[in-house]
């Protein structure tokens, strides 16, 4: 919109269509010449105007002073008589003052902003009204320490939507790079860490075979050292046996959680995972693997199964540890065609995918999200520095390490004011993401005798997207609120209730159950921290200190 002096009618990036209804100027109003609205309006100034009179695409604003200042208008935005409006001033060349509107429709709440803004001595800018208004939004105080606190930090990140940075500094979180860009992507559901993690299980083998064209087979057994495990002689990964060491170290609040939550969904993903236990199915190696593999020196065990042409996922795992973990003992040749070859990389790929998920058997173990990111954050973390040392830095896996473990440091901070963490899950062959949240009131949460809630959000190929909603009553009353996507998924749901309702009464719960298909508004995981999705009121959310560090 032009203030148009000269009387010609001016383009803009923003144009308005004003309702053609007459107005009398306000008697005790002054109107404003060219000279006096050149210095009284200066480029980035705001400034807040009512629509005093319109005659066509003419428009008289009447300013807090209550001089007026005549502009002309056009385009699709409908102007009223009364309606108040903020305008930053984009420039005053040529006799014309280019104006751009902030807000339209000022609420009543819209005056405070100003007002808070001016006793804070803060100039009016888009930048700072939208700050102020998130702050009031999130029941942040708007006083003048806290207005100038607030806007250090929005000037320091001028590209940062300042909505942004105030919800992060109310839920505790550092202003930092790598948090801002994961808190974005937590707000534009594009957080869930299974994606990076498949992408960095799809990066890796054709880095390695890159490695293995080029002759670099040194690297390419490091590498794999990094990526599998040592396997012990009793049969098992030396990263296994840390998980199962791990003891619990929390408190009672998060034992009640840890109980709500374990046990329903302990009882729930059985109803899913329909293949049983993960580890003990048979996989097919392909012929072109298997002819490699049979001119190796490997355990009798592992010849005798490869002679069946299939092996279990933790025989695969343990091949892959062996031939990576005894660099001496294992042909360069024949490994650097086995990693030159797709089928035994798409193998890799595989594997990798199957220790970066849990498995609903790996869920209930105590502190197993702890360990489970604990080592991933060890593995990512020594990949990276690996890259770095030799100067062998594969962009892709480079990116995608570092956006793992950008994840896990976002998840580490968030888990410093409440509990919360991410499940990749392995489901009947299919991967799936979790979101595991713990409620409970704060006087309780004191008392350690409270009522415990707990929201776990799971995103399924087949099934979609599901809010499982628990809360826990004197320990042992149990309320579940099953939120679907699909509306067929209401049948399959209470076709099975009954088996997870008589499971649990034999742990000796009481269970009762509601299911619903959720609304078509999504509430992402950061509304969900600030209490947007409207289920739990503010004063029944947890800050739980008692807290894993995925990073220790």
């Amino acid at each position: 919109m032009y203030l148009d002096f000269t009387g010609s009618t001016q383009n803009s990036q923003t144009h308005y269509n004003v309702t053609d209804t007459a107005a009398v100027k306000p008697a005790d109003s002054q109107t404003v010449s060219q000279g006096q609205a050149n210095s009284l309006l200066q480029s980035g100034q705001v400034f807040s105007g009512e629509v005093a009179q319109i005659d066509g695409e003419n428009v008289l604003l009447l300013l807090a002073n209550r001089q007026t200042i005549s502009a002309k208008l056009e385009g699709n935005v409908n102007l009223v008589l009364g309606q108040n409006v903020y305008f930053e001033v984009q420039s005053t060349a040529n006799k014309q003052i280019s104006l751009r509107p902030l807000f339209m429709n000022l609420s009543e709440t819209d005056p405070a902003v100003a007002k808070a803004l001016d006793a804070a001595q803060i100039p009016l800018s888009e930048r700072s009204i939208q700050m102020t208004s998130a702050m009031m939004q999130e029941g942040m105080p708007i006083n003048k320490n806290a207005l100038l606190d607030m806007y250090q930090i929005v000037k320091g990140n001028e590209q940062v939507d300042p909505s942004v940075l105030v919800q992060m500094t109310k839920l505790g979180l550092p202003i930092t790079e790598e948090n801002i860009q994961q808190f974005e992507k937590y707000q534009d559901f594009n957080h869930q860490i299974t994606h990076d993690l498949s992408n960095l299980a799809g990066d890796l083998p054709k880095w390695l075979g890159e490695l293995a064209d080029q002759g670099k087979m040194d690297d390419v057994f490091m590498i794999g050292r990094e990526l599998f495990p040592a396997w012990n002689e009793d049969g098992t990964s030396s990263l296994l046996q840390q998980t199962e060491n791990a003891k619990d170290q929390t408190g009672n609040v998060n034992e009640q959680a840890g109980r709500l939550s374990g046990q329903l969904s302990e009882e729930l993903l059985k109803q899913l995972e329909v293949n049983g236990k993960a580890g003990n199915e048979q996989r097919q190696i392909p012929d072109s693997v298997l002819q490699k593999l049979n001119e190796m020196e490997l355990p009798p065990e592992l010849k005798a199964q490869l002679a069946q042409g299939t092996l279990t996922d933790a025989q695969t795992m343990e091949l892959l540890s062996r031939l990576f973990h005894n660099q001496d003992e294992v042909n360069t040749q024949i490994m650097k065609n086995l990693m030159q070859n797709p089928e035994f990389k798409d193998l890799v790929k595989e594997m990798l995918n199957e220790q970066w998920t849990f498995k609903p058997e790996d869920f209930f173990k105590e502190e197993a999200a702890k360990e489970f990111y604990k080592n991933l954050n060890e593995q990512t973390g020594k990949l990276i520095q690996l890259m770095q040392n030799t100067g062998k830095a594969d962009p892709a896996v480079m990116k995608s390490a570092a956006n793992v473990q950008n994840n896990i440091g976002f998840m580490n901070q968030v888990n410093q004011m409440l509990t919360y963490v991410q499940i990749p899950l392995k489901l009947n062959q299919e991967n799936a993401h979790g979101d595991l949240y713990v409620y409970t009131n704060k006087k309780n949460l004191e008392k350690k005798d409270g009522n415990v809630s707990a929201l776990l959000h799971l995103e399924m190929e087949t099934l979609g997207t599901m809010d499982i909603f628990v809360s826990m009553q004197d320990h042992k009353k149990v309320n579940t609120h099953f939120y679907l996507q699909k509306e067929e998924m209401i049948d399959f749901i209470e076709a099975h209730i009954g088996i997870l309702n008589a499971r649990l009464e034999k742990k000796g719960y009481s269970m009762s159950t509601n299911v619903s298909v959720k609304s078509e508004k999504s509430v992402s995981m950061a509304d969900e921290f600030l209490d947007k999705g409207g289920e739990h009121p503010v004063t029944e959310r947890i800050v739980s200190k008692v807290s894993f560090d995925v990073r220790a």
